[in-house]
């Protein structure tokens, strides 16, 4: 069970992505952290940089209600942490909130999971994202469309070249 990692991200400038993930075998990767930097490569972090903590999110890249977190720190411009957990790794989550789910947000040492609460957190006072329109006409589409949706998608994600499923 590995986890892979995706360095810093941010909208403002240059989007910095290294993937380290672990296939097969017993135990977990090391997580290795990617330095990104609008100026170029090769340049050494300010001592501001060094000690600014940035907000982790783990997610599956295959996940809409992560895609939605990473939306709301991406609208906002804000830099995060973004972390791609393996499919099959029960024991990262559990370990933050108690249960295989995500998406999960770590501030600090602290973790919540569920969507809704993430985005909330990320917005604050001021939110970007806009409230649901209320559209029965879109509800009942979905209500019907649903298990239509899930038959179509589920076996297809597995087969995808995520990293997420590679471990098995």
């Amino acid at each position: 069970m590995a986890s892979c990692f995706v360095g810093s991200v941010s909208l403002k400038g240059r989007v910095g992505v290294s993937r380290a993930c672990g296939r097969g075998g017993v135990g977990r990767t090391s997580v290795v952290r990617m330095a990104t930097t609008t100026t170029g490569w090769g340049r050494t972090a300010t001592e501001e940089e060094l000690k600014t903590e940035l907000p982790k999110l783990f997610v599956y890249d295959h996940c809409p209600y992560c895609v939605k977190c990473r939306m709301a720190f991406g609208l906002r411009g804000e830099k995060y942490d973004l972390y791609f957990l393996a499919n099959d790794d029960a024991v990262t989550p559990t370990k933050m909130i108690g249960k295989k789910v995500l998406p999960i947000l770590s501030v600090s040492g602290d973790a919540m999971g569920e969507s809704m609460d993430i985005i909330a957190k990320i917005e604050g006072d001021s939110p970007v994202l806009k409230p649901a329109t209320g559209r029965t006409d879109v509800k009942e589409w979905l209500a019907k469309t649903t298990d239509t949706q899930r038959m179509l998608t589920r076996p297809r994600l597995a087969k995808t070249p995520l990293a997420e499923f590679q471990t098995k």
